[in-house]
């Protein structure tokens, strides 16, 4: 047995890949999503390809269109959306313990067995790709992250986007997120990073220490 517990499922532009699937003429095109079709609105969720023009969520809807002249904006559909993490949902739970639907494009799973350790975990996540991309469609991705608890692998599936996967725990810790910044991890806002200022926590090391 491993010290791998948890599994966190963070799908890749969630939003925007779910339209690529239901429109396959924009797979590999820009597309940005919005709740407002104007360009007063801003974008909600934006696919990777847009993403590689400066894009994001946020991005006004003018402005996004001046960055990238090709981008294809389509209105948001949270029903859709919802309907297509129910369908994620069944499937990973058939493979792996289910314990949270954390939000539409988050999942939360528990490990167990083989998958505790690093190679079973990355063939599970293998395998759990495959069965979307057969299932659903290849548009449908995903990062993932395993750790000994819910914060590890949560920052674990933030390390490789997209479609990755990262492990975290005491045996690669802190070194492996050395590089990040204490406001890049979940729950650092400004308020909480002032704080660990004030105590003299300034980078990844000390607060691992600490």
């Amino acid at each position: 047995m491993g010290d791998l517990t948890t599994l966190y499922i963070d799908m890749n532009s969630f939003f925007a890949s779910v339209e690529q699937h239901e429109h396959p003429e924009l797979a590999g095109r820009p597309v940005a999503i919005t709740a407002i079709q104007a360009d007063s609105g801003s974008c909600v969720a934006a696919s990777y390809e847009a993403k590689a023009f400066g894009v994001k969520t946020g991005t006004p809807v003018w402005q996004a269109r001046k960055l990238c002249p090709t981008i294809t904006f389509l209105p948001s559909r949270h029903r859709l959306y919802v309907r297509y993490n129910l369908r994620i949902a069944e499937i990973l739970d058939r493979m792996a313990e289910l314990e949270h639907i954390r939000s539409v494009d988050e999942f939360q799973l528990r490990l167990s067995g083989a998958a505790t350790c690093v190679d079973g975990a990355f063939e599970l996540v293998a395998r759990m790709k495959a069965a979307l991309a057969s299932e659903i469609g290849p548009a449908i991705r995903f990062s993932a992250g395993m750790g000994p608890n819910h914060l590890l692998a949560k920052i674990a599936g933030k390390l490789e986007k997209p479609d990755g996967c990262q492990w975290l725990s005491p045996r690669n810790m802190p070194e492996r997120i050395a590089h990040l910044r204490l406001d890049d991890l979940p729950g650092i806002s400004k308020g909480v990073s002032a704080k660990l200022e004030k105590a003299k926590v300034y980078d990844i090391a000390s607060l691992y220490r600490l």
